[in-house]
């Protein structure tokens, strides 16, 4: 990785908007006072830095704390762009994997905790690798209620 210092003779950060911005110019295109980086199709912000791409989440981060993030870094509102240092916290995989706010493209009900399973909504929910059946209930509603309850109640950090 390298030198935050000299990352930052190059790109200023305003912790209050999370925005990062090019101090001089780097290239053709680049002024000093322009955003660094641009949206990818992920939505992470992503800058490139001595032929180099950085997430700016990163970047955001060994500004504000004098060190790269050891693991993964998550968005705590759950927003890709939102690099405000009160929004980035290093978790593990597990607590990253909390954060999900909607269901996979490829669950049958679109509802996040909820799966039909013989004419019956099921919720469950995934806890220390282990997946915990919530009940079976005869509407997606009552099944989804079940899911956020056991959510709040067992990712409180990660409550929608």
């Amino acid at each position: 990785m390298p030198d935050i210092e000299e990352m930052k003779l190059w790109l200023g950060y305003d912790a209050e908007t999370g925005v990062l911005t090019w101090l001089q110019s780097s290239a053709a295109r680049i002024h000093p006072g322009d955003v660094a980086g641009h949206r990818n199709v992920l939505g992470y912000r992503t800058l490139n830095f001595k032929g180099r791409r950085y997430q700016a989440h990163h970047v955001a981060w060994a500004f504000h704390h004098g060190r790269w993030p050891a693991g993964i870094l998550d968005h705590i509102n759950g927003e890709r762009d939102d690099n405000r240092v009160s929004n980035l916290r290093e978790v593990t995989a597990s607590e990253n994997a909390q954060n999900k706010r909607r269901a996979r493209s490829d669950n049958s009900t679109g509802i996040l905790g909820v799966t039909i399973d013989y004419k019956k909504y099921r919720a469950q929910i995934r806890v220390n690798g282990k997946s915990t059946h919530l009940g079976s209930f005869s509407t997606a509603e009552e099944a989804s209620a079940a899911y956020l309850e056991a959510k709040r109640r067992l990712h409180p950090a990660n409550t929608l």
